[in-house]
């Protein structure tokens, strides 16, 4: 089997298990977040900063994790703390943005401070995580999630697509080789149109600050993928796991969700 028909089988399946648990309801969708954590959580310690499974920050990053979220989303309901985890998941995407355009490769001095407070990996998850349960709990859960999953599929196809079929200059061949400009530009273009069309269809609203929001939206969903690109090329490591057939791991497929969600909780916030 090609890796492209690879790709595509195991795209089928996780839209299948999304779509599953998207029936349970909102306490299904609350529950494959709660494991996307953990076993991103995995992915970051054990396979990214080469940490044994047995180490102190392993287990402590993976029972804080489901401590905080279970407290989060069971007994306050996502209903406490909004704002103070949204502006810290916001802070903390921009330090991961100063790593990405200021630190030379060979630093890896982000890298030393991740393996040193490796215990600390569960919050980092968490605090982007509880911007995702946000939208869960919100009464228009299932089309905000809908309109966040196809603009996060848009960005991904309309990059590959556009950069297979018209890339020929790389955007950053020191970070991810095969990422051209002609694809970045063509996965915010088709990301906005996508977005656009969920916006005044499903939701009523369009208008011009959304269309730029959504723009923005689709730059930093490209930059989270180039902040793990990076991150994988200092730790030596192609993919983030070889738990997905054709993908690589969880990482692999949630990295630019993850790194938008605060982004587009603010979007929410200022426009929905």
């Amino acid at each position: 089997m090609t890796n492209t028909n690879q790709r595509i089988l195991s795209a089928i399946f996780m839209m299948l298990i999304l779509i599953g648990f998207t029936m349970v309801g909102s306490q299904g969708i609350l529950i494959l977040l709660l494991i996307v954590g953990v076993l991103l959580i995995d992915e970051i310690v054990f396979h990214l900063l080469k940490i044994p499974r047995t180490h102190f920050g392993y287990y402590t990053s993976v029972i804080s994790y489901i401590a905080g979220f279970y407290f989060h989303n069971y007994t306050t309901e996502g209903k406490v703390l909004v704002d103070p985890i949204l502006n810290t998941a916001v802070l903390i995407n921009i330090s991961l943005l100063i790593y990405l355009f200021l630190e030379k490769m060979e630093q890896k001095s982000f890298m030393n401070l991740l393996t040193k407070f490796s215990f600390l990996t569960g919050f980092f998850v968490f605090i982007p995580m509880m911007s995702l349960c946000y939208v869960i709990n919100d009464s228009r859960w299932l089309i905000l999630t809908i309109l966040l999953v196809a603009f996060n599929i848009s960005v991904d196809t309309g990059a590959w697509f556009f950069g297979k079929k018209f890339g020929k200059k790389k955007l950053w061949p020191s970070i991810s080789p095969k990422k051209t400009i002609n694809g970045a530009i063509g996965g915010s273009i088709l990301s906005v149109i996508m977005a656009s069309v969920i916006s005044f269809f499903a939701l009523g609203k369009l208008n011009i600050g959304i269309i730029f929001a959504f723009l923005i939206l689709s730059c930093f969903a490209q930059l989270g993928d180039l902040i793990e690109s990076k991150l994988k090329r200092q730790a030596g490591i192609k993919d983030s796991s070889n738990l997905i057939p054709g993908h690589g791991g969880i990482y692999d497929r949630v990295d630019s969700l993850i790194f938008v969600a605060p982004f587009y909780v603010v979007v929410l916030k200022l426009f929905y």
